[in-house]
């Protein structure tokens, strides 16, 4: 049996409270420098991807839908975003950043920079050293959530195992 502080905690734990922490951090900067605070990460990948559809988007960033809509609702009423027809497919639009949205993005480029310093600062090796292990870490999950099916309301998956009699 484990004693107390023996056991490790799980490295999906970590990572989480990873991102936790670097996103206090990065609200904190932004703060300090007197930058409004809102879906950064989001809006980062609506310009890296644009124009997008919320489906496609759902799928680069791993979001819930529910999820994706409140955010995008929100960068929309802020202005950064506007959604367009989309030509092929009437039923859905397509997400692009508006100016202003393109000039917060980059008012906040010395807030990520500065944010990424910080951590680096303590981890004694520029941050960017990470970013292969961290495409690695997002494709292998990416891929890992697509070959799992849906999980059921409750949460489980109950009734969709093949069993044999």
């Amino acid at each position: 049996m484990a004693q107390r502080g023996e056991a490790k905690v799980p490295v999906i734990v970590e990572l989480s409270i990873a991102n936790a922490m670097a996103s206090h951090l990065f609200d904190r900067e932004s703060e300090r420098r007197g930058l409004r605070v809102t879906q950064v990460g989001l809006l980062v990948m609506i310009g890296k991807h644009a124009p997008i559809t919320p489906t496609a988007l759902e799928d680069v960033t791993g979001l819930a839908p529910t999820t994706l809509r409140d955010r995008v609702r929100t960068l929309v009423g802020d202005g950064y975003v506007h959604r367009l027809p989309n030509e092929a497919d009437r039923r859905s639009y397509l997400l692009q950043p508006t100016d202003e949205g393109v000039a917060f993005l980059r008012s906040a480029k010395p807030v990520i920079r500065a944010t990424e310093q910080a951590i680096s600062r303590h981890l004694g090796s520029p941050f960017e050293e990470y970013r292969a292990q961290l495409e690695r870490l997002t494709q292998a999950a990416h891929t890992a959530l697509h070959e799992a099916p849906p999980l059921r309301a409750g949460g489980t998956n109950r009734g969709s195992a093949v069993v044999s009699t």
